[in-house]
């Protein structure tokens, strides 16, 4: 062990590991806190317009004053975009037009179901279909976010707590028991090795920290649509809740589904299932059926075919459709919640596994010194 009590020969090199392991814990919670904050306000500026154009597409109002008044009573970079879109308005452009010119202000998923209420001629319908599916993952989502802050808090002020102590402590443990000429227990070598590895590896949460500063500026000054490709896939069913819900718009509006399909080929915002969907979309130019081309590229479930199918031969199609849509968008909200509940009980028991080891290595050191004096 080293009897110097400290690891680093070179004092400035010393100072910046310090400096550095002391403060990266507290500014990646600081960035992720801003972050969440941040996107809290966004997703409620954003149900402010969604309800704004709703409302003044349900009145037969002009869509432009409507988000002049939003921008005025918003503040910075929303106040702009909710400007600038408010001219593109009062120009006759489009709405799905003027808000994929714009794609940090709505997200992917809204704007997709705004553009395939235009297109199948009822561009309200749209609106209304965007502000019920915010209105069924909104709360859910928060609920999420708000435990996973949680978790980050405590990560954060565990690791902040558990460095100073390895950084200023142990060394003094080793000189002391150095000096007494007694061995460390087995437990406290353990730690100190494990905290020599964080110590040499400290940039760790220093790259983390700088993808977390990132991921916020993209997310807050882009579009706002990015994802994982990975986890994208394994969390698919949301892409077929949509396919549905846009779908949905154009039965509703008594529209023939082969058109929805080759326009949700052309505008679906995820590349992976926009080729699926231009695969099912030929299909169905050669005479397959809409739910089994869906069905074959993978974008539906087995028990989704036998449901469409049976309200599609009953003439009840769009009343399966939403019952559909409902019921598994709540059988995801129970499933995600059973999941946070199960990462949330786990955080709590490997944070106190971890605290339980450091209690024990820094307890029984005390106790063999005292033994080994009096004896």
């Amino acid at each position: 062990f080293d009897t110097t009590g400290g690891w680093f020969t070179d004092e400035n090199l010393r100072v910046v590991v310090t400096k550095s392991i002391l403060i990266l814990p507290p500014l990646v919670f600081l960035i992720g806190a801003i972050w969440y904050l941040s996107q809290f306000k966004r997703s409620n500026n954003q149900d402010a317009l969604l309800g704004i154009l709703d409302l003044s597409t349900e009145r037969n109002m002009p869509l432009a004053p409507g988000v002049q008044a939003f921008a005025e009573q918003s503040l910075g970079v929303i106040q702009v975009r909710a400007e600038t879109l408010a001219e593109l308005l009062r120009r006759g452009i489009d709405l799905p037009e003027a808000l994929d010119s714009l794609p940090a202000l709505l997200p992917r998923s809204t704007r997709l179901l705004i553009r395939m209420g235009s297109l199948s001629g009822d561009l309200g319908r749209g609106l209304r279909e965007a502000s019920v599916a915010r209105k069924l993952q909104l709360p859910l989502l928060r609920t999420v976010w708000s435990q996973l802050a949680y978790l980050a808090w405590v990560g954060c002020t565990g690791f902040f707590v558990t460095t100073f102590l390895a950084y200023f402590i142990l060394p003094k443990f080793e000189a002391i028991f150095y000096d007494f000429g007694v061995e460390l227990p087995e437990i406290t070598k353990f730690l100190i090795r494990v905290t020599h590895v964080l110590v040499d590896y400290f940039w760790v949460p220093f790259l983390l920290g700088f993808g977390l500063a990132v991921a916020f500026v993209i997310s807050y000054f882009g579009s706002g649509g990015m994802s994982v490709p990975l986890f994208d896939r394994l969390l698919r069913r949301r892409h077929s809740l949509l396919i549905l819900r846009s779908l949905l718009l154009f039965i509703e509006a008594e529209q023939p589904i082969a058109l929805a399909m080759s326009l949700l080929a052309h505008w679906y915002p995820t590349f992976w299932v926009r080729k699926k969907l231009a695969k099912a979309s030929v299909d169905v130019g050669y005479g397959q059926d809409w739910i089994d081309a869906l069905r074959s590229r993978g974008l539906l479930t087995g028990s989704d075919v036998g449901v469409l199918s049976s309200a599609q031969r009953a003439g009840n199609l769009a009343w399966a459709i939403r019952e559909l849509i409902e019921t598994s968008e709540r059988r995801r909200g129970f499933r995600l919640q059973a999941l946070m509940q199960l990462v949330f009980i786990g955080s709590m028991l490997i944070m106190g596994a971890i605290v339980f080891l450091i209690a024990v290595a820094y307890f029984t050191p005390l106790t063999t010194l005292i033994g080994k004096l009096s004896s």
